[in-house]
């Protein structure tokens, strides 16, 4: 990745275009989503809980094999039926570049979507204001950084209540033997058991930080993996051959079970 800010010193005189296909996301087997768009997420994929140096992520489990998305054809189509706010805003993210006191708006110029003016959208008008398209990928960035701070509260006030579980991915080909393939890691789901006997302040204190219902929303969305099985087999129809990292699947994800959280592939 090649992330600059935008400015107009960087792009008064470039312009930008949207992906033609989602292969830049084909690699992506889970993506950080946030609250506001949870129910649509859960609706579509399985969710889990992401921890990495002590902070709590809510992400949207694309595939089950790092650097392998179910989601994603191998013509670069979209299989599912919802995409997540992050993947819509590609190629633009908020990060915090060298120097920069804060996330401010980047373009990833590595991606062959940015070029000179007239190639594409603007970035900014005669007056030097953001463009009408750059400035709805402005908003939704906005709103996605205003939801990231609220979930990550939620999630960390899950953990805190004690009813984090990890979660295995284990995979396994058609006649039930162990597939030695990795699979993605640090992952966690709501246990339910706990969650149906947390005490009355407990419980409370979840409401108050509007954690409750990403608990709730996290534990249906497991049903998806159906779901993400269909997209799974979609892909492999796509074409006759089949990607090394993939191979131990042997049809996708073709079937899953959930025994003392422990998600197997079969």
């Amino acid at each position: 990745m090649q992330v600059l800010a935008v400015t107009l010193g960087n792009h008064a005189h470039k312009s930008w275009r949207a992906a033609l296909t989602y292969e830049f996301a084909a690699g992506w087997a889970m993506q950080p989503v946030v609250q506001a768009e949870a129910e649509k997420v859960a609706a579509n994929f399985p969710m889990a809980f992401h921890q990495r140096d002590g902070t709590w992520d809510l992400v949207a489990l694309l595939g089950v094999q790092p650097g392998h998305s179910l989601a994603v054809s191998r013509q670069g189509q979209w299989l599912g039926r919802y995409i997540p706010a992050l993947i819509r805003a590609h190629p633009f993210t908020l990060a915090t570049p060298q120097g920069a006191a804060g996330p401010v708006l980047c373009v990833d110029e590595s991606t062959g979507l940015i070029g000179e003016a007239g190639d594409g959208k603007a970035f900014f008008d005669s007056s030097g204001k953001p463009t009408e398209a750059l400035a709805a990928i402005i908003e939704l960035l906005r709103q996605v950084a205003l939801s990231r701070a609220r979930t990550r509260l939620a999630c960390a006030a899950l953990a805190e209540a004690g009813l984090m579980s990890p979660l295995t991915l284990g995979l396994r080909r058609p006649d039930g033997t162990p597939a030695e393939a990795a699979t993605l890691d640090n992952l966690y789901l709501i246990d339910a058991e706990k969650l149906s006997h947390l005490s009355d302040e407990a419980f409370l204190a979840l409401r108050n930080h509007d954690a409750l219902a990403l608990a709730y929303a996290q534990r249906l969305s497991l049903q998806q993996f159906d779901a993400l099985d269909q997209m799974g087999r979609q892909r492999q129809m796509g074409t006759a051959s089949v990607a090394p990292s993939a191979q131990a699947t042997a049809a996708g994800v073709p079937g899953v079970t959930v025994q003392d959280s422990v998600l197997r592939f079969t």
